[in-house]
Formats: structure tokens, C-alpha cells, sequence
């Protein structure tokens, strides 16, 4: 009964959130009410907190529900297409720089090194198996650029999966030293 009672429930909920993302106006406000809280220090630290620390079975219900999404063909072209002119709008790019700066983005190695590669590299570019530090979409070129903390065996072994997972999708993957992308173009800020 209690099983039935919460079957119901989350099918109420699944309704009336269809409800909101159809309404345009309901969806632009609770857009911008996300953006508000996000621009909070600590909504973001503790949402970042909470994505860390859910369930795995909801983790690994999140990312299959992302691969399959990523292998259509169109939704990846449509998201690389999207990603680049965001990357082309200089008021993006900048706001982009803004987080960055705020610790939420990538390294600083991983700036210097896009910088050099030029146009058509992206930073933190999403895929199905996760982010990518530098990649080129495509031509399906991965960089990944290490620091310390990838010296730990646990991550290491999380490095070594995701690249399994990258190759299987037809990426060619590198990984650069944080230190030799330092070393190789200067302290200069990007």
C-alpha cells in the first residue's frame, strides 16, 4: 500500500513539473529565481555538497539517463554548436572567465593550454562520461590536464576509467602535467 501511496506521489510530482517546463512564463521565472541562488556563495557550495553526496544508485541513474541523451547524434551537435557560440560571445566568455576565477571552473594550466591551441578547443567540455579539461569536439580530441591530486590512486584509477569510457566513444585522449602547461606558457593570466 505504502509502495502504491509513493508511486502515485511521484507521478503527481512528475505532472505538475511537466506543467511548469511547459509554461513559458512559469519557466522563465523559475529560471530566474536559479540564477539568483546560484549567484549565492554558500546555495552553491551546499548544492555541490548535496550532488556529491546522493545515493550511487541515483548517480548512476543521472549519468545513464545522460548517455543515452549524448548518443543521439543531433542533441551532441545541437550541445557542440551551443557550447562554441557561447565560447564566441565575448559577454559569455567573460562570465565564463568570472566562475572560473571563483574556483568553479578549470585549472589554470587548463586555460594557458586552450589559449595556445587556439579556436574550436573548449574548456570543461561536457560529454556523457563527464568533463573534459581541453577538447576539441570535432575532431574528438581530449586533454586532460593533472594536477597533485591525480597522483592518488583512487583517482587515478577514476582517470583510467574515464578514459576507457572516452576511447569507446571514439575520442583520443591525452594527459598533460598541470606543472608542464605552467611551465610551457608562463603565469601569464589567459
Amino acid at each position: 500500500m505504502a509502495k502504491k501511496r509513493s508511486h502515485l506521489k511521484s507521478r503527481k510530482w512528475r505532472k505538475h513539473l511537466m506543467r511548469l517546463v511547459r509554461d513559458p512564463a512559469r519557466r522563465r521565472t523559475v529560471s530566474e529565481l536559479m540564477k539568483r541562488w546560484w549567484k549565492d556563495p554558500a546555495y552553491r557550495r551546499r548544492r555541490i555538497f548535496e550532488l556529491r553526496h546522493t545515493s550511487v544508485h541515483l548517480r548512476q541513474q543521472v549519468s545513464l539517463k545522460l548517455k543515452l541523451r549524448w548518443q543521439d547524434p543531433a542533441y551532441r551537435r545541437r550541445m557542440s554548436q551551443a557550447l562554441r557560440k557561447g565560447w564566441r560571445d565575448h559577454p559569455n566568455r567573460r562570465k565564463r572567465a568570472a566562475i572560473v576565477r571563483a574556483n568553479l571552473g578549470p585549472s589554470i594550466g587548463a586555460q594557458h593550454l586552450r589559449t595556445a591551441l587556439g579556436p574550436g578547443w573548449l574548456i570543461e567540455h561536457w560529454t556523457s562520461v563527464g568533463y573534459i579539461d581541453v577538447a576539441h569536439p570535432e575532431f574528438h580530441i581530449a586533454i586532460e590536464v593533472d594536477d597533485i591530486g591525480h597522483r592518488r590512486p583512487s583517482r587515478q584509477e577514476r582517470d583510467r576509467q574515464k578514459q576507457r569510457r572516452l576511447r569507446r566513444l571514439g575520442w583520443t585522449v591525452f594527459h598533460v602535467s598541470e606543472a608542464g602547461c605552467l611551465a610551457a606558457f608562463g603565469r601569464r593570466k589567459p
